[in-house]
C-alpha cells in the first residue's frame, strides 16, 4: 500500500493525461487563471497522447490542418491539407514547451485511481511508475480527467487465443499486435500479413503495407463503412508565408476552411430534415464514388446496409485504390481464433502468416481512471447503475465534487475499428467539426467553473457539486433530442457511441453540430451548480460574477455613449466651422 502524501505532494489541480486534452487544460490553468501549482500525469514518455503513440505508417488527422488546432495557437506551417502524425506530434510538443508545461509534468505515470476524502476535501491519488512498479501518493483538491479513448487498446474477447492484454498464441516471426502499439522493428518485405478490422486506422496503415509488392496484405473487415474522398493537398511555400506574415490572412484562410469544409455539413443536416433528397443524394455520391475507385469485385462488401447519419464517414487516404493492388485481398470471413501458424476463420480453415495486426479500436464506454466520489461508489459503477456514461454538461458528475471530464470524444479516422479521439465527456461527439474546438470549448468551460474556487480569498477550500436534479434535466433533454436524430435509427448497427455492447442508449454523440455545443458551453450558469466551504456552508460564487458582468456592460455602455458624444461633438464642429467660413 502507498504511503499517505506529505505536505510538498498536496497540490492544488492534478490533470490525468498528456494529450492533447491535457495540454490544453495545462495552458488555460497558467495563461488564464494564473495557477501553477498542477500537476499531469502520464504513463507515457512525454506530451502527445494519441499522436504519441499512435505512430503506424500513413498516421495522420481526418480534420483539415487549419481546423485542427485551438483558436488561440494557430499555426501557419502546416504542409499538408491533413497532416501526418510528426508534424501534428511536433505540433502538440513546441505549446508544451512554450508555455513551460513540461515543469509540470510526471511522466511514466500511472494513475492507479483516486479516492475522494471527505475530511480534508481532496482526492487521495495513488500512483506507480510504470518503470519501476514503485507506488505512492499524491493529494489535489481538483482532479481533470483528460486521458482520452485512444489509450487502451481493445482486444476482441471473440477471438479465441487472444487475451485481454494482447497476449496470444501466435508464434510467427513479426507477432501479433495491435496497430495503436506499432512494432518499428517489424520488417514486412516479403512477409504474409493480416489485419483484423478495416475502419479507420486500417485504412490508413493498409495502403502503405501494400505498397510493397512483395508483402501479401489479407485484410479481414466484416464492418462496412462510408468513406469520403479526402486528398491531401501540399501548402505552397508562398501560402505558408502569407498565413505567417500577412496580418488576419491566417484567420481569414481558417474561417474560409471551416466554411467550405463545414458549412455544407451543416445545410444538409437540416435539409434531411425536410427534404429527404439531402441525406439520399449524398449516400448515392458516396456509393458512386467507391465504384468509381475500388475493384468491382468489392463493391457488393463495401456497400454499407445503414444509413450514412449512423456513423462519420472515414476520410480516403488510399485505401479503395489499393484494393486494386494483386498482393491485397479483402475477406469478409469472420476470425474465430489465433493459432500457434496464424488466424482459424468461421468455415474451420486455417491460414498461416508471418504478421498479425490487430485493428480493433479501442476501449470505450467506462472510465479509465477509478475513482471513487464522496460515497465511496467508483464511476463507473454509477455510470453502471444509469445505463450509460453520462456527465452534466459533458463535464461533471454528481456524487464527484471538483472532478471534471475534457469532452470531446471525436471520432478520427487513425484510431481504429472504429473509436474515438481523447476525451470521455458522455454526449459530446459531434457530427462535424474539430476534436481539437470540441476540446477547447470543454476547457474554457472548466476554466470557467475553476476560476471563483482557486481565486476565491477563503481560507477554506471550496467544492463544487452539480445536483442531480440539474444533471438529470440535462440529460433528459439530450436523450429527447438524440431519439429524434439519425443515430438513434433502428436501421444503425451496433456502434461504439451505445451502450450494452453497441446497441443501447447513446452515450456519446452531442444531438446537434459543432456550433451548437459550442453556444451551450460558451458559459457558465451558476444556478446549475453547488459550491460549498470545508463546513459545509453554500458560497455564492455568482456575487462577483455579477460584479464582473455589470462592470462589462457598464463599460460597454459608455464606450457606445462616448463614441455618440463624440460623433455628435464632431459633426457641431464641422457646422460651426461651415458656418464661420460662410
Amino acid at each position: 500500500m502507498a504511503s499517505l502524501p506529505d505536505k510538498k505532494h498536496v497540490r492544488t489541480l492534478a490533470i490525468v493525461g498528456a494529450g492533447p486534452g491535457g495540454i490544453m487544460m495545462g495552458i488555460a490553468l497558467k495563461h488564464k487563471l494564473g495557477l501553477h501549482d498542477f500537476v499531469i500525469y502520464d504513463k507515457s514518455s512525454d506530451f502527445g497522447g494519441t499522436w504519441l503513440v499512435n505512430s503506424y505508417p500513413g498516421s495522420a488527422s481526418d480534420t483539415p490542418a487549419h481546423f485542427f488546432t485551438p483558436s488561440t495557437h494557430l499555426n501557419p506551417h502546416w504542409s499538408t491539407t491533413f497532416p501526418p502524425q510528426p508534424e501534428l506530434l511536433a505540433y502538440w510538443h513546441d505549446l508544451a514547451s512554450r508555455y513551460t508545461l513540461y515543469s509540470n509534468a510526471a511522466f511514466y505515470t500511472r494513475v492507479i485511481g483516486a479516492q475522494w476524502n471527505c475530511e480534508t476535501q481532496r482526492y487521495d491519488i495513488e500512483l506507480e511508475d510504470v518503470r519501476t512498479g514503485q507506488r505512492r501518493r499524491e493529494r489535489a483538491q481538483f482532479v481533470v480527467s483528460a486521458t482520452g479513448l485512444v489509450s487502451e487498446p481493445r482486444y476482441p474477447e471473440a477471438i479465441a487465443g487472444l487475451g485481454s492484454k494482447g497476449e496470444s498464441a501466435f508464434e510467427g516471426a513479426g507477432g501479433c499486435w495491435h496497430s495503436a502499439r506499432w512494432r518499428h522493428d517489424v520488417d514486412f518485405h516479403a512477409r504474409r500479413v493480416a489485419v483484423i478490422g478495416n475502419s479507420a486506422s486500417a485504412a490508413q496503415f493498409v495502403p502503405c503495407l501494400a505498397a510493397d509488392p512483395t508483402t501479401q496484405v489479407v485484410n479481414f473487415g466484416r464492418t462496412t463503412n462510408w468513406f469520403v474522398y479526402g486528398p491531401r493537398h501540399r501548402y505552397p511555400s508562398a501560402l505558408r508565408w502569407v498565413l505567417a506574415h500577412i496580418p488576419l490572412a491566417l484567420r481569414l484562410f481558417r474561417l474560409c476552411v471551416i466554411l467550405i469544409n463545414y458549412g455544407r455539413p451543416i445545410w444538409l443536416e437540416y435539409r434531411q430534415r425536410f427534404k429527404s433528397r439531402g441525406k439520399e443524394g449524398r449516400e448515392a455520391d458516396l456509393i458512386a464514388y467507391m465504384k468509381r475507385t475500388a475493384p468491382e469485385q468489392y463493391h457488393e462488401m463495401l456497400t454499407p446496409t445503414y444509413p450514412l447519419s449512423c456513423r462519420r464517414p472515414i476520410l480516403d487516404a488510399g485505401y479503395y485504390a489499393c484494393l486494386h493492388n494483386p498482393n491485397i485481398e479483402l475477406s469478409r470471413k469472420r476470425v474465430c481464433a489465433v493459432t500457434k501458424t496464424g488466424l482459424r476463420l468461421e468455415d474451420g480453415t486455417e491460414e498461416a502468416f508471418d504478421v498479425i495486426i490487430l485493428s480493433t479500436g479501442f476501449v470505450t464506454g467506462r472510465s479509465l481512471l477509478e475513482l471513487r466520489g464522496e460515497d465511496g461508489v467508483s464511476l463507473n459503477d454509477f455510470w453502471k447503475s444509469e445505463g450509460r456514461p453520462m456527465a452534466h454538461r459533458g463535464v461533471c458528475v454528481p456524487g464527484f465534487p471538483n472532478f471534471f471530464l475534457i469532452a470531446g470524444q471525436r471520432r478520427l479516422a487513425l484510431c481504429g475499428d472504429p473509436l474515438t479521439s481523447p476525451g470521455p465527456g458522455p454526449n459530446t461527439v459531434t457530427r462535424n467539426g474539430s476534436a481539437i474546438l470540441t476540446h477547447e470549448v470543454a476547457v474554457n468551460y472548466i476554466a470557467q467553473l475553476l476560476a471563483p474556487l482557486i481565486r476565491s480569498p477563503s481560507p477554506r477550500p471550496l467544492t463544487l457539486r452539480v445536483p442531480p436534479a440539474a444533471f438529470r434535466a440535462f440529460n433528459a433533454r439530450i436523450a429527447a433530442a438524440l431519439a429524434a436524430s439519425g443515430f438513434a435509427a433502428a436501421a444503425c448497427p451496433p456502434s461504439w457511441f451505445r451502450a450494452d455492447g453497441g446497441t443501447g442508449a447513446n452515450f456519446s454523440t452531442w444531438p446537434g453540430s459543432i456550433y451548437g455545443f459550442w453556444w451551450a458551453m460558451r458559459r457558465v450558469r451558476w444556478e446549475e451548480y453547488e459550491v460549498r466551504e470545508e463546513a459545509g456552508r453554500a458560497v455564492d460564487v455568482r456575487a462577483g460574477r455579477r460584479w464582473e458582468d455589470a462592470l462589462k456592460w457598464a463599460l460597454g455602455v459608455a464606450v457606445l455613449v462616448g463614441a455618440g458624444v463624440g460623433w455628435w461633438e464632431r459633426a457641431r464642429l464641422g457646422e460651426e466651422v461651415v458656418r464661420i467660413r460662410s
